[in-house]
């Protein structure tokens, strides 16, 4: 609460629509790297459910109304809730990959990439998202400290756009680098900050459709003949409930048109069609979060989605989750939709575990700080 007053932010409660969809967001993530998934599910997945993270972050700072001018206050929020997470788990990676290659799961070569991209910021693995997250936050504070909204709007898209140009239009940028190791490591330094300036207007459009969009919706005569009247649907507001639906539809067509988009690899398709589909799969996840019934797992990996993002695959989670159901399928004929089903359930059970232990014995792993009462959770 100290530090909440300190950079002038409200400290509302959860918000649980919010912790819901970042449970399906994470969830799409797992199934996302199950790679024998039918092909136009992962190519629908793929085009939203990393920006729907983003566009949470956009989100969340229009709900608690910060004070743009303390730039320093919030670019250290944003140190400890994302770096401090990057620099731990990328020490546990390492630490694993010290593992992996004793196993021989992979080459000296892997190693030293792996670690070259760690301490570049690039991130091995999963841990892209992290920096992005973060820098696409500080290039959005930034912008908001110093500017009108309308011109803020205007610089995200000359940002992203020429972010998208270089990765488009200049190889080095656009693929892997068949370099030396440190000239990779200097190219993908360089990604890093370019990758951020994508995926920033997804932090633009949470900050700046959410509240907008809410009154739409809640206009008098357009949902329910009241906000707060309960309607046929069990208190579902059907406007809202509609326009979810349509921008899922939405983002269902523009996937199938633009087909696989990779966010991490900067692998966009049609640069427009990859905005419009991961803005739409973002929003329509939202609202319809908004009018279905609280479902408390998806909101408690949804709470945890850090821990989940950051152990599931290089930790062995989700090998874990494929083995034992790979197990059960070889004693039970089971069809394809059952088997991902099990390999979702038991992945999901070891992260159970595995954000328990976190949370309980590692929390300085999420940015929380210690004291002689105890772990204290930092804002």
């Amino acid at each position: 609460m100290e530090e909440a007053v300190k950079t002038n932010i409200r400290a509302p409660k959860r918000l649980d629509y919010i912790d819901m969809a970042k449970g399906i967001g994470i969830i799409l993530v797992i199934i996302g790297h199950i790679s024998f998934v039918e092909t136009h599910i992962l190519v629908w997945i793929s085009a939203f459910h990393m920006p729907l993270f983003f566009t949470i972050a956009g989100i969340m700072m229009a709900v608690k109304q910060p004070d743009f001018t303390d730039v320093k206050g919030l670019i250290s929020r944003r140190v400890r809730n994302l770096l401090i997470p990057y620099m731990w788990f990328s020490v546990l990676y390492f630490f694993m990959d010290i593992l992996n290659l004793y196993i021989e799961n992979i080459t000296i070569e892997n190693f030293y990439v792996n670690l070259i991209s760690s301490l570049t910021f690039y991130g091995k693995s999963v841990m892209w998202f992290l920096t992005a997250l973060f820098l696409a936050e500080v290039y959005f504070i930034l912008l908001k400290s110093r500017l009108k909204d309308s011109i803020v709007a205007i610089c995200v898209f000359v940002i992203a756009a020429v972010c998208v140009l270089l990765v488009t239009a200049v190889p080095l940028f656009g693929a892997n680098s068949s370099a030396s190791l440190w000239a990779t490591g200097a190219i993908n330094f360089i990604k890093t900050f370019i990758r951020a300036g994508i995926v920033l207007p997804f932090v633009a459009a949470g900050y700046f459709l959410w509240k907008p969009m809410k009154k739409l919706i809640h206009f008098k005569g357009v949902g329910t003949a009241s906000d707060n009247k309960k309607t046929v649907f069990n208190g579902i507001k059907p406007m809202e409930a509609l326009l979810g639906i349509m921008l899922t539809v939405l983002c269902i067509a523009v996937s199938m048109k633009n087909w696989s988009v990779d966010t991490n690899n900067m692998i966009l398709g049609n640069p427009l069609l990859y905005y419009i589909g991961g803005i739409a799969g973002s929003f329509g996840t939202l609202l319809l979060c908004k009018v279905i019934p609280g479902i408390g797992l998806l909101k408690f990996f949804g709470k945890n989605s850090l821990i989940v993002m950051a152990t599931h695959l290089d930790c062995y989670i989700l090998w874990a989750g494929i083995k034992i159901t790979l197990i059960l399928a070889g004693l039970i004929p089971m069809r394809g939709f059952v088997i991902t089903t099990l390999f979702v359930i038991f992945t999901l059970l070891f992260e159970s575990i595995c954000i328990v232990v976190i949370n309980k014995f590692f929390p300085f792993m999420l940015g929380k700080r210690w004291n002689f009462k105890g772990f204290v959770k930092g804002n």
